[in-house]
């Protein structure tokens, strides 16, 4: 098909000066470039003239069209009306484009790229150029069956169609092209959009689930999923629930389906008054969600099980931590306990953390349970620790929970933190002498629990025993590996508060000192700084009032000064001259002490 005009019909060159000329008189274009406007037209023609191959005609499409939309632009920003002989000036170029484009395919007729944009060029300018509101539906026609319906043609045929108010082609165009093309998801969702929008409802309902039985073979678990949710929100109901039948039909081996669908099965009618009217709501939507999940487990491949299983059991546990009702905590256990009794499926520490706490009674949780889950994975102090907790709820059961921390701390490794600390308090409230047990068993079990438990335990004697049995304590822990500086610290603390009682500086206060700063002084700066904080406090418990501070004021200086050079000097030796860093700090706590005393 050709356009109904010609070389020296309505577009012919000899135009050219006439309708360049009327643009210039609008002031649209310049008379420079008019000149080289005229050229470059003329020289394109020629061009295609003489060899008519693809890149002349592409060459003369590109000046041209970009010549169209600067026009239209200038046109419009200087508020022009487009009328008479400006209406004749791009209609000339439109025209002059729209042979260009024919006589392309006269040469490449089966080129749905080019057609497809020819439709789309006709289309954008058919109110404009009669010419083109003409031919078009015979084009449309002619390049949808030249093309075989390829899917850049159908689309823009269809488009056409629908903006011209032709539903029955539009629908045919679409369907058909979907029929020979049923791989592609952009025809479906054009064929979704356009019914969608339709204003007839029953109609609307029968082609939605036309679109479905064409589409449901050919494309993704994905693209159903999301043609679900677009029917869901657009409210056709009787479409959607037809579309979740096939999908669940075809789509039954696949995981994601019934992932898919158990979380559809949340969305309900939520628009309550009540909040116990909103947690029956929730309530029935959950029942729906597990139904689905056993659906899909019960229809799935047994290999594919176990996933759906850890997506159920995930499920569960957030619906039971967001609403720890009766009924959703009996959901939760019920769903648990079928787990555990189906093969191939593996619940982790999270899940039997979950599990029991579903029971308000955690000696209802059987222990073989935790047994069996610890058989399985040994290594997990999380388990370890609800198997422990579960034993010490037992009344007068110590003995045997005491036997399980020895077994579960040699499993867990070095890092039984938890397990000790669990076990501990434990203790705590009815046995000092297994709880000092304890706390030994745990500084021999690691350097972790040692570094961990060595303050707690000095804690606990000094609370429970007093301050000479933590001395003693002290005395023994502190000097053994791992150095535990919080250990020190703790112990200076209990000095300082019993020097307060005693008025006088504790002697025992530098031998703490020295201990830390030998053990920690290469590498920690706050010893020191502690050191020569408690040169000033020695000095102050030392004067007996004020007035006999002031007159010893410039000796009692003179010595602060030169016992906090002594430790400094001391600090930077240990700490040596690898790290500038630590030294510059050092040298700013020194200083901010010294200020200290020189305050007058």
């Amino acid at each position: 098909m050709s356009l109904p005009l010609h070389i020296s019909g309505p577009i012919s060159i000899d135009l050219l000066d006439e309708h360049v000329e009327c643009l210039v008189d609008h002031r649209i274009l310049t008379e420079k470039e008019a000149r080289n406007v005229v050229t470059t037209i003329r020289y394109n023609d020629e061009s295609v003239l003489s060899d008519r191959s693809s890149q002349t005609y592409r060459r003369a499409i590109q000046f041209e069209s970009g010549l169209i939309s600067q026009i239209s632009r200038r046109r419009q920003s200087s508020n022009l009306a487009l009328e008479g002989a400006l209406l004749a000036a791009e209609s000339y170029f439109k025209c002059r484009v729209g042979e260009f484009y024919m006589n392309l395919l006269s040469s490449s007729p089966d080129d749905a790229g080019l057609r497809s944009e020819c439709i789309q060029f006709f289309t954008y300018f058919q109110h404009e150029v009669e010419m083109f509101k003409r031919i078009l539906p015979a084009f449309n026609k002619a390049s949808v069956e030249k093309t075989q319906s390829a899917p850049e043609v159908v689309r823009v045929a269809a488009a056409w169609h629908s903006m011209n108010g032709s539903p029955v082609q539009t629908r045919a165009v679409l369907f058909k092209g979907a029929t020979q093309n049923p791989k592609n998801v952009s025809l479906y969702l054009d064929i979704l959009k356009f019914e969608l929008d339709s204003n007839c409802h029953s109609s609307k309902i029968t082609y939605l689930k036309e679109c479905v039985n064409l589409m449901i073979k050919h494309v993704s678990n994905r693209f159903m999923q999301e043609t679900i949710i677009l029917l869901d929100k657009s409210e056709v109901e009787e479409a959607a629930k037809y579309a979740v039948d096939k999908y669940e039909e075809h789509f039954k081996d696949h995981v994601e389906t019934w992932l898919f669908l158990s979380s559809r099965e949340l969305k309900g009618n939520f628009k309550t008054h009540g909040a116990r009217d909103k947690y029956s709501a929730n309530l029935a939507a959950v029942k729906r969600v597990v139904a689905k999940f056993k659906e899909g487990i019960a229809k799935l491949p047994a290999k594919s099980e176990p996933e759906l299983w850890q997506a159920y059991l995930a499920f569960m546990v957030l619906q039971k931590n967001k609403s720890p009702e009766p009924e959703i905590i009996k959901l939760a256990r019920n769903a648990f306990e079928d787990a555990y009794k189906t093969k191939g499926v593996e619940l982790t520490e999270h899940h039997y953390a979950a599990w029991v706490d579903c029971y308000e009674d955690k000696n209802e949780f059987q222990s073989y349970r935790f047994q069996y889950a610890v058989n399985k994975d040994p290594t997990s102090e999380l388990l370890w620790c609800l198997y422990l907790s579960s034993v010490l709820q037992v009344p007068n059961n110590i003995d045997k929970a005491h036997e399980l921390l020895r077994e579960a701390t040699k499993a867990v490794g070095p890092d039984a933190i938890r397990l000790f600390d669990l076990f501990i308090k434990a203790c705590m409230l009815n046995s000092k002498n297994r709880t000092v047990a304890v706390f030994q068993e745990a500084l021999s079990h690691s350097d972790i629990t040692a570094s961990h438990f060595k303050p707690a335990y000095f804690t606990y004697t000094l609370v429970s025993f007093g301050l000479q049995p933590a001395r003693d304590c002290y005395n023994t822990i502190s000097k053994t590996r791992p150095y535990s500086k919080q250990l020190h610290k703790d112990m200076l603390e209990a000095e300082r508060l019993r020097q307060l009682c005693d008025g006088k500086p504790s002697s025992r206060i530098p031998e703490i000192l020295k201990l830390w700063t030998d053990q920690l002084g290469h590498c920690d700066l706050e010893v020191y700084r502690v050191h020569m904080e408690w040169v000033l406090e020695k000095a102050k418990i030392n004067a007996d009032n004020q007035q006999e501070l002031n007159g010893q004021y410039s000796t009692i200086q003179e010595e602060l000064l030169n016992s906090l050079s002594e430790i400094y000097s001391a600090a930077r030796e240990k700490l040596g001259s690898h790290d500038q860093t630590l030294l510059d700090e050092l040298g700013r706590i020194y200083e901010e002490v010294r200020a200290k005393v020189l305050e007058p």
